[in-house]
């Protein structure tokens, strides 16, 4: 999509094939063959579904559409894209001044590393980045040299007081801070460095974010 979107008119509509419906996931947050699933939910703008197909409309904006697009493709990949499709990838981020070189996280280093990314192209949207966490994977990831060109808004600590000021030069603030620089008008996307406990998605739906539009876990 992110390769033919610029020849795309606005207002015209893109079929979608084979939208699988939802089922047991193979390991967390991670699907099995659902790409145009993501594609669908993820979509903001017009759709429709009938069955199995679906069709989505590109938008008088088209970089609107590319920013759409732009965060469905952080989500965890079920593979690590290899050959042409590396060599897709590092154009499309070219094109898009967006590091899109992403891989399914396992271990601690590929967690980071989709952390990293999917800031990286979520601030490419032009809304702030925060952390959602102040623990061991956030410290990391931002002490990380693969994170130092990161433009972190914030760090969230989820209790009601934040423990500490900053974290590397990056403010962490409390959820009721947080809440309040919602209600001023600021946008953010949060970044988890965890998988969310029950606690924590009272907290997020406390704030009326979305998963995939206003939030992505790992």
């Amino acid at each position: 999509m992110l390769a033919i979107l610029p020849v795309l008119e606005p207002g015209s509509w893109v079929a979608l094939h084979d939208i699988i419906p939802r089922r047991r996931d193979t390991g967390p947050g991670f699907a099995v063959g659902r790409g145009p699933l993501w594609l669908f939910d993820g979509w903001l703008g017009a759709k429709e579904l009938s069955g199995l197909s679906a069709a989505i409309r590109i938008p008088e904006d088209r970089i609107t559409a590319a920013a759409w697009l732009l965060s469905i493709l952080v989500r965890p990949w079920e593979a690590a894209p290899t050959g042409l499709l590396s060599g897709a990838l590092d154009e499309l981020g070219r094109v898009y001044a967006t590091d899109l070189s992403i891989g399914r996280p396992e271990a601690d280093d590929e967690k980071d590393s989709w952390i990293v990314t999917s800031a990286k192209a979520v601030a490419a949207t032009g809304r702030p980045v925060i952390l959602w966490g102040t623990g061991e994977t956030t410290r990391r990831v931002i002490g990380s040299e693969r994170a130092r060109d990161v433009a972190w808004t914030a760090a969230v600590v989820p209790e009601s007081t934040a423990q500490d000021e900053t974290i590397d030069g990056v403010s962490v603030i409390s959820s009721p801070e947080l809440a309040r620089r919602i209600v001023g008008g600021e946008h953010p996307f949060l970044v988890l460095t965890h998988r969310p406990d029950t606690d924590d998605l009272a907290r997020l739906r406390a704030l009326g974010l979305r998963i995939r539009f206003d939030y992505i876990v790992p």
